[in-house]
């Protein structure tokens, strides 16, 4: 037994886990499976190098759109500079492209 499956949940490296999870499933490279989140969506100004940096609804889709081309498993947000009326659209948008969602709750918002 061992390890079978891990989940990523964004970083500066994201697309080489999603490079290594084509790999992966290519048989090119041993490994467990991999859920990625690939780039996770964020605000202008990110702190945190390989966002996918929006303060639009326009911005929203286009980083959506990016996100289902490289075949991600589920979407990240995280709420350092994403304004909290688009953090939720982007809850909402991504439920609706079929995603689940994971993410940091910005303090302006209540459960």
């Amino acid at each position: 037994m061992g390890v079978t499956a891990v989940r990523d949940c964004a970083g500066d490296i994201s697309l080489s886990v999603l490079q290594w999870r084509k790999e992966i499933q290519e048989g090119k490279r041993v490994g467990p499976r991999i859920f990625t989140s690939g780039p996770k969506l964020e605000g202008k100004k990110s702190i945190w190098p390989g966002d996918l940096e929006i303060a639009t609804p326009a911005e929203l889709q286009q980083a959506l759109d990016s996100l289902q081309k490289l075949k991600v498993d589920f979407v990240k947000i995280t709420d350092n500079t994403l304004e909290p009326q688009l953090f939720l659209q982007s809850i909402r948008e991504a439920r609706k492209r079929g995603w689940k969602v994971t993410g940091h709750i910005p303090v302006a918002l209540t459960l």
